[in-house]
């Protein structure tokens, strides 16, 4: 994973390397060239894109949150 690309984010790098090294746990194929080319999937660059936004925009709730505002109302108007 390149870390580097979310280095001005600390916490959402933090997170990503967290789950980076629990799928790292969690797989144990029998079949050892799946097993292989599914780590070194695991590790190339270029992944966790997606989670990596997730974690941003997550934390964006608990800051509206804090900051008095909330999302009901935005919710509410673009939805129905």
């Amino acid at each position: 994973m390149n870390l580097t690309f979310w280095a001005a984010l600390p916490q959402v790098q933090k997170q990503l390397q967290q789950l980076q090294d629990d799928l790292l746990k969690t797989v144990d194929l029998p079949n050892q060239p799946v097993h292989i080319s599914i780590l070194k999937l695991l590790q190339s660059g270029g992944k966790f894109l997606r989670p990596g936004v997730f974690y941003l925009f997550s934390s964006l709730g608990s800051t509206l949150m804090r900051l008095g505002y909330s999302l009901v109302p935005v919710l509410k108007n673009c939805c129905t």
